[in-house]
């Protein structure tokens, strides 16, 4: 995983957009970012690539194992 990548995609989730990454919130985004039939998820695909949401994906996946794992 880029690392450099991770960390300036959490400063944007929670400094620009005032966020917090609580556990519910990462497991809702990584569920709808898995189902391709949310509308969301399909603009989101059209606009940055496929690649671009599976990098995003990962990034929640770690995200999520920080917060439950420590």
């Amino acid at each position: 995983m880029d690392l450099q990548g991770y960390n300036a995609w959490v400063e944007c989730i929670t400094v620009d957009c005032n966020t917090e990454l609580t556990v519910p919130f990462i497991e809702t985004r990584i569920k709808a970012l898995r189902n391709g039939k949310d509308k969301q998820t399909r603009r989101y695909v059209q606009l940055y690539g496929e690649a671009h949401l599976e990098e995003v994906i990962g990034y929640f996946e770690h995200a999520l194992k920080e917060k439950t794992e420590g």
